[in-house]
């Protein structure tokens, strides 16, 4: 496309600019842009996620639902989905139609259909440039009509089909049959998130239901779902679930036992205090990073210039520290000894192997090693050497 705009570049990496568009968005229109078009990164914490949630949609600001959606199927949180979207839940934000929303999308979509307006990608003139003999030659093709949508389509994660199954038979336990067949639809991996759903809202089931669920778990080709169904039948019969698990396929299946399942702690049970760890210079620094990111918009516009500048000084020093580890380590294992390797004998095979004249003690030891002759020179089990010693 020609005559680009200053929307978000997609092509970009850079976590310190994602931050940036992120909580610069004004509204939740600009916020939906910027999860839209710069899709890519991960690793992100939900607390951003959260964070961003709770700015847009704290005073009942419309759209809370696109969001959640649009904040649940980002790539930036799709490591902790399940973390994501208890914290959503949490904020007493979304109302129980919101919450069958996100159950019902989560649960029956393949994946989540976002439609957005094409002027947020660019221009309103479609043009393809193509090679011509006398050079590059731009060929247009129409007109772009800005209020028309663009689809995109979201990948949704496994564990949040797995709370929407757990919502929706909790919601209507009638709807036992349907999850069962969509579990069976979706295959092993998104349908084994619905069978643990299922699994986990066992409890509104009666008897029979409930075994035909833990039949469905223990019949089913993963592993966890599997694991997770003899969590629920030794409930139920501890010595049935340790006669399924002694002859399950899988050797960590096997290896369960009812010590998995811990009791819960007491609320009156005191605690015992941890032994308080050292922690590092580079945890310290990542934590108070955190802060920074919290307290960046407390009330305050971005300034790209004051506030973010200690957050890239401390990238600098994480990643220098990173560095500066990998070299030691480097250097650590240039001085370990081989361990025992015939192709590179030890440095004391060598030293006793042609002694100095005159320097020989008992049992033909060096007069300078730690055996009947003297005391070991010190660091030379340390020394480094080559294969051509």
């Amino acid at each position: 496309m020609d005559d680009w705009d200053d929307d978000p570049d997609p092509d970009r990496g850079d976590p310190l600019d994602d931050f940036v568009e992120l909580w610069s968005a004004e509204n939740p229109e600009a916020l939906w842009k910027v999860l839209t078009l710069r899709d890519g990164l991960t690793g992100a914490h939900p607390f951003e996620a959260l964070g961003l949630f709770r700015r847009h949609h704290d005073n009942g600001e419309p759209g809370a639902v696109t969001t959640a959606l649009l904040l649940c199927t980002a790539s930036r949180w799709g490591r902790d989905t399940a973390r994501l979207i208890a914290g959503l839940i949490d904020t007493a934000v979304l109302v129980e139609e919101d919450l069958d929303e996100l159950a019902s999308t989560f649960l029956w979509s393949d994946r989540f259909r976002f439609e957005y307006p094409a002027r947020w990608i660019g221009s309103e003139w479609i043009s393809i440039d193509l090679e011509g003999p006398e050079g590059p030659v731009s060929v247009p093709l129409g007109r772009l009509d800005p209020d028309s949508t663009v689809p995109a389509e979201r990948y949704i994660a496994p564990p949040l089909r797995r709370w929407a199954a757990a919502r929706v038979l909790r919601t209507d336990s009638r709807t036992l049959d349907k999850l069962r067949a969509r579990a069976a639809e979706l295959g092993p991996i998104d349908g084994g998130a619905i069978a643990s759903g299922v699994l986990d809202a066992v409890e509104v089931l009666d008897a029979r239901g409930a075994r035909r669920t833990i039949e469905l778990g223990l019949d089913w080709p993963r592993g966890s779902v599997r694991l997770l169904a003899l969590d629920v039948l030794a409930a139920i019969d501890p010595e049935e679930a340790a006669r399924r698990a002694a002859t399950d396929p899988d050797r960590k299946v096997r290896a369960w036992s009812p010590a998995r399942l811990r009791p819960t702690r007491a609320a009156s049970a005191p605690r015992l205090a941890s032994p308080r760890r050292r922690t590092s210079l580079r945890t310290r620094h990542r934590r108070a990073a955190r802060h920074d990111k919290i307290d960046l918009h407390a009330g305050r516009p971005v300034d790209p210039v004051t506030d973010l500048a200690r957050l890239d000084e401390r990238a600098h020093l994480i990643h220098a520290q990173r560095h500066h580890r990998s070299i030691s380590m480097r250097a650590r294992s240039l001085v370990r000894p081989a361990g025992g390797c015939a192709s590179s004998p030890s440095p004391w095979a060598r030293v006793r192997a042609a002694p100095s004249p005159g320097t020989t003690g008992a049992g033909g030891w060096p007069a300078t090693s730690s055996g009947p002759g003297g005391a070991r020179p010190r660091g030379i089990q340390n020394r480094p050497h080559s294969a051509g010693e």
